[in-house]
Order: C-alpha cells, then sequence, then structure tokens
C-alpha cells in the first residue's frame, strides 16, 4: 500500500527562510545595520536613542519586546511538526503573523527617521522575511483560506494602527497647567529699569 505524503517543500523552504532571515540585517540607519533579532534584545531603541535622540516612548512596555522570540521559535516547531506530518497550522501562522507584524514596525519606525532627517535603508532580508511569512501562512495546514488572508492582514494593520495611535498621543500630549504654582522670584518692569540704571 502506497502512502502518500503530504509534507509541503514550499512550506519547508518558507521556514528555513523566516529563520536565517530572522538574523540577518533588516534596516541600515545611518551607518548601523539592525537584524530582526535586534527588536527582542532590545537594542533597537538604543541605538536610535544613542544615535538620533529617538528613545521608547513607553519603556515600561519593553517587556513585550520578548513574544518576537517566538518568531523563530514557533518557526521550527512548526517545521518539525510538518516534517512529522503532525498538525502545525497553528504555530505557523502565529509566527508568520508576528513576523509581518514586526517587518511593520521596523518598516514605520524607518519612515519616522526618514521624518527626522536620517538615511534609512530597507534590507533584502525585510523584504524575505515578509515574502516568508506569508507563504508560511498560505501553505500551512488545517487553516481555511479565507482565515489565512485574515492572518496575513492582521498583524501589519494592528501594528500600524497602534503606531498611529501612539505618535497621535504624542504629538498631542497636554502638560499640567502652571497659573497654580507660585513663583520663585518675581519683578517689575520699574525695578528692572532702576536695576539698569544703578549698574552704569
Amino acid at each position: 500500500t502506497q502512502t502518500t505524503s503530504h509534507r509541503n517543500p514550499v512550506h519547508l523552504l518558507a521556514a528555513a527562510a523566516l529563520l536565517v532571515s530572522f538574523f540577518l540585517p533588516w534596516v541600515k540607519w545611518e551607518d548601523s545595520k539592525l537584524a530582526g533579532m535586534e527588536f527582542p534584545a532590545g537594542n533597537i531603541f538604543s541605538v536610535s536613542a544613542d544615535k538620533f535622540g529617538l528613545d521608547n516612548p513607553y519603556p515600561q512596555f519593553s517587556f513585550t519586546f520578548y513574544l518576537f522570540w517566538l518568531i523563530p521559535l514557533l518557526t521550527l516547531l512548526a517545521a518539525l511538526l510538518h516534517i512529522k506530518e503532525k498538525k502545525a497550522g497553528t504555530p505557523a501562522v502565529i509566527a508568520g503573523m508576528l513576523s509581518l507584524s514586526l517587518v511593520t514596525v521596523y518598516a514605520v519606525f524607518s519612515n519616522t527617521l526618514v521624518d527626522l532627517g536620517v538615511a534609512t535603508k530597507l534590507q533584502p532580508a525585510l523584504y524575505i522575511q515578509a515574502a516568508a511569512a506569508i507563504l508560511f501562512i498560505i501553505t500551512s495546514r488545517t487553516v481555511s483560506p479565507f482565515l489565512k488572508v485574515l492572518f496575513i492582514l492582521t498583524g501589519p494593520l494592528l501594528t500600524y494602527g497602534s503606531f498611529r495611535y501612539i505618535s497621535h498621543q504624542l504629538e498631542n500630549s497636554t502638560f499640567s497647567s502652571t497659573k497654580n504654582e507660585k513663583p520663585a522670584y518675581t519683578v517689575n518692569a520699574e525695578e528692572l529699569i532702576q536695576e539698569f540704571i544703578s549698574t552704569d
């Protein structure tokens, strides 16, 4: 009896591309090249703050960056399950969504630096990561075509929406009023004139 293999070489190729490109440079900011792994490693804002004065506006949420370490871990898990011909749709989809979200982070953040006059360039590995993530989701099993499209769009849209919201909040942030604050020192115009005359 002949058994039919359900292994998809395209799916495994996408997994390999995701894994490799995650550790390659995604962007070049001036003379700094930063890989996909630099974001969960916490180095993105270190570089942008030290070199370009653009720091993390919400450092209290930096712990959430670790979530993106799931990209290589879930990619590897999904690939191994696929080789064993077991269900791997969920880890593949999550890895792909996280990957597309991270690609969006790099793209919009680079665009912000461009607005600040920083020379930026997106690297080939970023495009490879995006294409591999889409392919990884599309070729995953046990997920309907409609859901695959939804998962591909959800990560980037949520990430971009969050970025725009944060930008809007920072641009329209208000400062506490000082009208009720007591002045440390007061002076009137007459006193200033007298002081100026007396020093001649």
